[in-house]
């Protein structure tokens, strides 16, 4: 009767996902000919091979040229769907194949996991167009289906003796990313029926663990959970959440959770909050010897971007920043750079800045050398506010107050939209 009804549920869940299989035309005309394989293919090691060659790392620089056009976007997305759907066949029909933790660690993975866009195509353009997934349809049923299996699966993986700690705690941190990255959609949110609380609470579930364990680690191997969470502040317009939704989430998270690391977190959050309320003070000297103060700068839509000499993608928003810079200075449109190298950087700091031909203010402000940094402007500012990671932009109106941040920006048409609004108030 037990071996019965285990057929049966296998058989119940291969249906759900092959029903969802069937729903993708595009994913189905590129990918056929191993779904046909898949369908005859009835032991463990064959089927295994279709996962494998999907998880295998890239063997030459073409492989991984160009991560970020609309193609590699497409193709990304139909290779992780399908080693998603393969891996869940192999799951149910190998319960004692230990393969199949690899495979789960693997499609949880930043590398690996899917999005569920409801057409590849069309969800690669988005982003790569917009910078953007924050409106992008999704396959609904797919994404409920992959909601209601995930939990009996996780237990397994981490109830594991096979697995060590090691690698649960790197598990734990592929999953605050798979949260916070496929959550950006609030259509995958919809799907989920996600509002605000819910997704506080998803949030607490999955960070609470991974944040002791970090905490408690000598060596501290595993990302700082920091910021991740610091991703939910500095970028809430990605995940079309404003500062009211903010104070909820961050109220509801403080009379729930028991974790001392959470409410650290809260603590500071709340500062970076208080900004849309209370003007940012920022009082510095920049690189050609003036002295820049946000208070003098009040009638004027202020942009401030943290960023550092190390960072590429910081460095990747510069040239919209200065054609948005040349189109609206005249109308009250003000950039500050705020470099959180050290001074002794200062001609890579400059070089990065001549190379897109900025002409606004620029500051340092990481102290004059790594010796000094503890007592630097940056290490104040990351204090108060629980800073861990950059790129963080923020967009201040004309009383100096918070109105926008990295998530407005990755938005271009929108967040010209929005700039010019904030310029006409």
């Amino acid at each position: 009767m037990r071996s019965s009804a285990i057929a049966l549920f296998v058989l119940f869940m291969l249906f759900l996902h092959i029903k969802s299989l069937a729903k993708r035309d595009e994913a189905n005309a590129s990918l056929q000919n191993l779904v046909d394989t898949i369908k005859h293919t009835n032991d463990a090691d064959s089927l295994w091979k279709l996962i494998e060659v999907k998880i295998k790392p890239p063997t030459s620089i073409t492989e991984i040229s160009n991560p970020n056009t609309a193609k590699s976007f497409t193709e990304r997305e139909k290779s992780n769907r399908f080693l998603r759907d393969v891996g869940l066949r192999f799951w149910y029909l190998y319960p004692n194949d230990e393969r199949r933790l690899y495979w789960l660690y693997n499609t949880i993975s930043p590398r690996f996991f899917p999005y569920y866009w409801e057409n590849a195509s069309q969800g690669a353009e988005i982003i790569t167009k917009f910078g953007s997934a924050s409106s992008i349809a999704v396959d609904e049923e797919a994404v409920l289906n992959w909601t209601m299996i995930y939990p009996k699966l996780r237990e397994e993986f981490m109830r594991s003796l096979l697995i060590n700690d090691s690698l649960k705690n790197l598990f734990r941190e592929h999953e605050l990313i798979w949260i916070l990255t496929t959550h950006l959609n609030s259509n995958y949110r919809l799907a989920k029926k996600l509002n605000v609380l819910n997704f506080a609470k998803l949030f607490e579930e999955y960070s609470e663990s991974y944040w002791q364990e970090w905490n408690n680690s000598s060596r501290n191997p595993y990302g700082n959970p920091n910021k991740y969470a610091q991703a939910i502040l500095t970028r809430s317009n990605s995940y079309g959440i404003n500062f009211k939704d903010l104070q909820l989430m961050i109220s509801f998270l403080n009379n729930s959770t028991s974790s001392t690391e959470i409410k650290k977190w809260i603590s500071k959050a709340r500062n970076y909050l208080l900004l849309a309320e209370k003007p940012f003070k920022l009082n510095h000297a920049t690189l050609d010897g003036q002295t820049i103060s946000l208070d003098q700068m009040r009638g004027k839509v202020v942009l401030i971007d943290f960023w550092a000499t190390w960072c590429h993608s910081c460095i990747g928003l510069k040239p919209r920043m200065k054609v948005l810079y040349d189109k609206y200075k005249s109308k009250g449109f003000e950039v500050i750079s705020v470099s959180i190298d050290t001074e002794d950087n200062k001609e890579r700091v400059l070089n990065v800045e001549e190379n897109i031909g900025a002409d606004w203010p620029i500051m340092i402000i990481g102290g004059k050398s790594k010796l000094d940094k503890e007592n630097s402007l940056k290490t104040k500012i990351w204090n108060t506010f629980n800073f861990s990671t950059i790129p963080i932009l923020m967009i201040l109106n004309k009383d100096g107050k918070l109105v926008g941040d990295l998530g407005n920006f990755t938005n271009p048409r929108k967040f010209e939209e929005e700039l010019i609004a904030w310029l006409e108030e």
